[in-house]
């Protein structure tokens, strides 16, 4: 009954017999002027054979030509209505309700409809809105970073990704409009035609926040020469949803690039992450205090709890069941840091990893989320594990990784055994196991401290009592 309710409200709309095909609304005010696009092959990004809409400007609607489509294989209707429609409004837009637009912006449409073709011609109406903006969010992960080619884009991948983001949109719809008694099915309405009030002052809030978001990322282009995509959290969506003063949410930015194939097998991608944002209702950036700052990279940075990170990783075990990743990257916390990472990536899987920053040393060697050894060296004139993490990651050779991983692996991971990596500690550094509501510390310092930490009730023992008592807890 829900498909059939959402397919009633937005998959429809009779054939004009025209040609004119994939019907397309962009609405803040009725927007003329934007780039409209299928994104055929999932990458959110227009591709050399994802045709641009036309406009019919006096029907205030987009529409695309099958014909236009002659590049990608296997091509049907079915297949375009099942991917999203993405829309640039660019600087000089008109917004029918606010006039020429001055701040760039992007907005998505992401299908959700189950019905056959409506009418002779298939049109496939969509309206994208602010409103459907919202679940970019709550998609990425279904849409993951497949490397389809646009030719590819009703293939078997990319059918894939559709099975999986269609059913997590009617998943959130469900969820939204539990949370905040919003009619699921206009999220996806023309608005403007239906007089829906609410709905028009949310878009209006979204906007600025699209606006907001649509800067990073040029931002971002700007400093590190690459494409990105920036998206919005939950916290945000849920603040706007619930009439939430935007002034007393923080909430954070997220923006990645596409991925680059390297020719060895391994690819390469960049990550960002802005946490602890303040903004106003007009999206602006603000400190902490409520007074807007100008938004610009540096400031992004400086008044945010932020992390960068430029990940190389592969597929496929390099050695045994191990595969490897690479990061190199900068956080509020850590300052300029570099690690490497070996393990299957498996949900609560063995993982080893070595990272290096300009204050510390880090050697983890896990075997879930709250099992595992970590060393940390802090003094400076600890010469263990002092490896060349840049040339180790540009070379990549197979030898010389193994060799990293069994260094790591022979560490001592267990209470029997932890006092075989005390000759590691110089003064201030320290050595943790962990299982889970059990922690384990020995810390050098003029004599080594010993502390067991009961997570759950915070209780600390110490000295020899606190290392019979973990010995105990902890295997």
């Amino acid at each position: 009954m829900f498909f059939l309710l959402l397919s009633a409200c937005g998959g429809g709309g009779g054939s004009m017999g025209d040609g004119k095909l994939l019907k397309t609304k962009v609405i803040d005010g009725y927007i003329s002027g934007a780039n409209i696009f299928l994104d055929m092959n999932w990458n959110l990004q227009q591709d050399i054979n994802e045709p641009s809409a036309y406009e019919d400007a006096e029907e205030q609607f987009y529409y695309f030509l099958e014909e236009d489509f002659s590049a990608i294989e296997n091509f049907s209707l079915e297949c375009a209505r099942n991917r999203p429609r993405i829309a640039n409004i660019p600087v000089g837009a008109v917004d029918s309700d606010t006039g020429v637009v001055n701040e760039a912006y992007q907005m998505h449409f992401f299908p959700y409809y189950s019905n056959g073709p409506s009418g002779e011609q298939g049109e496939y109406r969509a309206n994208v809105t602010p409103l459907t903006s919202l679940f970019m969010i709550y998609v990425t992960d279904q849409i993951g970073n497949a490397n389809i080619s646009d030719v590819d884009g009703c293939k078997e991948e990319a059918n894939a990704v559709a099975s999986r983001v269609m059913p997590k949109v009617i998943e959130v719809l469900g969820d939204l409009s539990s949370l905040f008694g919003i009619n699921p099915s206009s999220f996806y309405e023309d608005f403007i035609e239906s007089g829906n009030e609410q709905l028009k002052q949310y878009a209006i809030k979204i906007v600025s926040f699209l606006q907001m978001s649509y800067k990073v990322s040029y931002l971002l282009e700007q400093e590190y020469g690459v494409s990105m995509r920036t998206q919005v959290d939950r916290l945000l969506v849920e603040a706007i949803l619930n009439e939430t003063p935007i002034s007393t949410t923080r909430f954070a930015l997220f923006s990645e690039s596409p991925r680059e194939y390297l020719s060895d097998g391994y690819y390469s991608y960049d990550l960002f992450a802005f946490y602890e944002v303040f903004s106003n209702e007009q999206g602006q950036l603000t400190d902490s205090s409520g007074q807007i700052i100008d938004l610009n990279f540096n400031n992004l940075k400086a008044n945010t709890s932020f992390q960068i990170r430029e990940i190389t990783t592969i597929d496929n075990a390099i050695f045994d069941s191990n595969k490897v990743l690479f990061e190199k990257g900068e956080s509020t916390n850590l300052g300029n840091y570099r690690f490497v990472e070996f393990g299957t990536f498996l949900s609560n899987s063995q993982r080893r990893k070595l990272l290096t920053s300009e204050t510390e040393t880090q050697i983890y060697k896990t075997y879930g989320a709250a099992q595992g050894l970590s060393v940390i060296f802090r003094n400076q004139n600890n010469p263990n594990f002092d490896l060349d993490l840049q040339a180790i990651s540009e070379s990549r050779e197979v030898s010389e990784l193994e060799q990293v991983y069994n260094e790591i692996d022979a560490l001592s991971s267990s209470m029997p055994s932890i006092e075989n990596n005390r000759n590691l500690l110089f003064l201030n550094d320290y050595q943790q196991l962990v299982s889970g509501d059990w922690l384990y510390t020995e810390r050098q310092e003029s004599s080594l401290v010993q502390e067991c930490i009961n997570i759950s009730s915070n209780q600390v023992t110490t000295g020899s009592d606190g290392y019979n008592l973990c010995s105990q807890h902890i295997d």
